[in-house]
């Protein structure tokens, strides 16, 4: 069982991708399949402990991102924002799961919506495959992403579940309040709230 883990971050290597990534590698040493996308073009100059992959894909959003760090062989995709930090070994836990299903750490739901939220999500090859990666042109954070993802996988006959790994996330939203954040989140409330045929208005992601 190969296992890829996708780390995003936008710089901030100090604070929170280099605690993830030396919790990583005091509790799963032997996980060499870890890959960083950085979506800033230059990252803090201290180099990641353990020689891990660095791919720098400057301004995409998290969904592109993610995506990108996807192309390769595996067998689970565990995607961790950089404010999160593993407390305990955890890869073994992933042979029992279900490969239709999309874990989250929490997920929300709202009338016939499903999404996933906190940082963290857990998808097997037969489901990445069934329903094609995530919708590069979303824009910004996570939850527009996780909703389209999860109602996608519930559509061609997948599953949601809690993701219940010892992964803590530091920080439980981020919120971009930039002018640039904001406008991410209406392009993708727009975009999702057409397709879903629903109000949205109350998502931030």
């Amino acid at each position: 069982m190969r296992t890829l883990i996708v780390i995003t971050s936008m710089g901030h290597w100090v604070d929170w991708t280099s605690p993830l990534l030396n919790s990583l590698h005091d509790h799963e040493p032997y996980c060499s399949s870890i890959k960083v996308i950085d979506g800033l073009p230059f990252g803090d100059p201290l180099a990641p402990p353990g020689g891990h992959q660095i791919q720098h894909e400057h301004d995409s959003s998290l969904s592109q991102a993610i995506n990108a760090g996807a192309r390769e062989g595996w067998d689970w995709l565990l995607w961790l924002a950089n404010d999160n930090v593993v407390e305990a070994p955890f890869l073994d836990a992933l042979r029992i799961l279900d490969p239709m299903t999309v874990y989250h750490r929490k997920f929300v739901t709202n009338d016939h919506l499903v999404w996933g939220d906190g940082g963290q999500m857990l998808v097997g090859r037969e489901l990445w495959e069934r329903i094609e990666p995530l919708d590069d042109r979303l824009r910004g954070g996570s939850e527009f992403m996780d909703l389209d993802y999860t109602m996608r996988a519930m559509a061609a006959g997948g599953w949601v579940g809690r993701l219940n790994l010892p992964i803590r996330n530091r920080m439980e939203t981020i919120r971009l309040n930039t002018e640039r954040g904001r406008a991410a989140r209406e392009f993708n409330r727009q975009l999702m709230s057409e397709q879903y045929h629903t109000d949205l208005t109350h998502m931030h992601g």
